[in-house]
């Protein structure tokens, strides 16, 4: 689904390209320089042959990036999109975002035009991913080789400098093969399935390597789109492969991202490649927030207020160590965490675990500790006392209370809309990323499709404004009929209430709503 576009002021200046990975035909034409961002959602380093994986499932993104520094031990500071983007697009670290102080105002001050090409609602306006754009664009769930379309037309008739930002959502939550060693990982998604039974059934080590396996097939078809995206750039364009966070592959029995902060789900790859940066592999411990400073620099933009330093100067005499700080996590309990070198320290209700990462790199031996930096002490005082966010839980039921997903007729829609605009839209046991429901933005709120015919029974909604319901919107979409109720102006905004939308061929639904604290909701 396309989104709106916002002009910026153009002009020329130089440039920087990141993608995920290239080989195939020569060069392009030359032309104005072209910065391609390319964020593959997911993306974890140990899978691709240029950072060591043998045997390799990325033979074009290792060609392509063969002269490409790479920095092997590079970091997002959360495991979920969202902050993690945000770090990079301030240059600092998650929640340091001020309205026209992002990357994309940065860009275009410096006369660049920006793009932004997003394959999921968290890299939009609905998340503050919008602003300060030439063009924004999201495509919900689109494969890579369309979005490597999108970004190869932008090239294609490119006038001025560009910086173009693809976001790759493949990866996301990989649908196993065929021949699943179990029934739970016959659900598509697998999470959709596995979220909510692994912490009494941790997956098996079949399971993990069934996953393993599937992550490579798509890995596979993410390479191939990327191969031609390196062929399509010119001399003078810069490449950088990178991801917004990592992802559990079965490590210690748990499978996706978001919930933790665990050298797995936080480890990115990084890598750019263009004229005048150094081939081969780096060692410095880097960040997004890094990258994030890195490109403003690079297009002629001034440096960022933030933390984030210059990817350029990595390891040399100007080079400034300092710790990362980590989180806070989205879902599940909360928890902050800070590296410093080789140790990390995670705070989560109740307890500090300290690590060493040169001693347990894979992290299997935490100890509990009293002793912890004073920066992560504040960082989660500071996240503990910060006020908590309400959201709607919002539960369907077709005539009366019933424990089976909704089902209506036809191409099935749920449409949620508030005068103040929706943030977030999610639904047990985990954020919706599915074949079998499609979420798209719209003015005022969000859109959900359920492929299948099939709503989920409880949605939770998080609302730009969480304390009144006046204005607010429920749709049921059936084929090409819609059916509306809306809260009523003026009535009470806390509490329990309840809309009922009549018209639906299975009979009227009634939504009931409450008002819950964001973190005692599932996932």
């Amino acid at each position: 689904m396309a989104t709106d576009a916002r002009p910026v002021r153009l002009a020329s200046g130089a440039l920087l390209a990141l993608a995920t990975g290239c080989t195939g035909p020569a060069p392009g034409p030359a032309g104005p320089p072209a910065v391609v961002v390319v964020l593959v959602d997911g993306l974890r380093p140990d899978h691709i042959g240029a950072f060591g994986a043998a045997p390799s499932p990325t033979p074009a993104l290792d060609r392509c990036l063969a002269d490409a520094t790479r920095f092997s031990v590079a970091r997002a500071p959360s495991s979920a999109a969202v902050p993690a983007v945000h770090a990079l697009l301030a240059a600092d670290h998650p929640g340091a975002v001020a309205p026209g102080a992002h990357l994309a105002h940065r860009v275009a001050a410096a006369g660049v035009e920006g793009r932004l090409l997003a394959s999921t609602l968290f890299l939009t306006g609905a998340f503050g991913m919008g602003e300060g754009w030439t063009e924004t664009a999201h495509h919900e769930g689109a494969p890579a080789a369309d979005q490597v379309d999108r970004a190869l037309d932008r090239l294609a008739h490119r006038a001025a400098p560009q910086l173009v930002v693809v976001e790759l959502s493949d990866l996301l939550l990989p649908t196993p093969l065929a021949g699943a060693p179990s029934p739970r990982l016959d659900a598509a998604p697998p999470a959709l399935a596995l979220w909510a039974q692994l912490e009494a059934a941790p997956l098996t080590a079949d399971e993990a390597a069934h996953l393993r396996q599937a992550y490579d097939h798509h890995l596979a078809a993410v390479d191939t789109a990327l191969g031609r995206l390196c062929g399509a750039l010119g001399p003078d364009d810069t490449l950088v492969l990178t991801a917004p966070h990592g992802q559990a592959l079965g490590e210690q029995g748990a499978v996706g991202h978001g919930f933790g902060l665990s050298e797995v789900q936080l480890r990115v790859p990084l890598a750019l490649r263009g004229p005048g940066l150094a081939a081969g592999p780096q060692a410095t411990p880097v960040d997004l927030a890094d990258l994030g400073q890195t490109l403003g620099l690079l297009v002629g933009a001034p440096a960022a207020a933030g933390t984030g330093r210059d990817l350029r100067a990595a390891g040399g005499p100007s080079w400034r160590a300092r710790p990362l700080l980590l989180g806070p996590t989205t879902h599940g309990p909360a928890q902050v965490g800070l590296v410093d070198g080789d140790q990390k320290w995670i705070a989560g209700p109740g307890a500090v675990q300290a690590l060493d990462l040169a001693a347990d790199p894979a992290e299997q031996a935490p100890t509990t500790t009293d002793d912890w930096p004073g920066a992560l002490r504040r960082r989660w005082h500071a996240a503990a006392s910060a006020p908590t966010v309400r959201v709607l839980r919002v539960q369907l039921q077709p005539g009366g209370p019933t424990a089976e997903p909704l089902t209506l007729h036809g191409p099935t829609g749920l449409r949620i809309d508030h005068p103040a605009g929706v943030v977030d839209l999610w639904a047990p046991p985990s954020p919706i990323h599915s074949a079998r429901w499609r979420l798209a933005a719209r003015p005022d709120g969000v859109e959900l499709t359920a492929t299948s015919g099939r709503l989920p029974r409880e949605l939770y909604v998080q609302l730009a404004n969480p304390t009144d319901l006046d204005g607010l919107a429920l749709a049921v979409v059936e084929g090409d009929q819609t059916w509306t109720a809306r809260w009523p102006t003026g009535a009470p905004p806390a509490g329990d209430g309840a809309l009922r939308v009549d018209g639906p061929a299975g009979g009227p639904v009634t939504a009931r709503l409450a008002w819950v604290p964001a973190r005692g909701t599932p996932p």
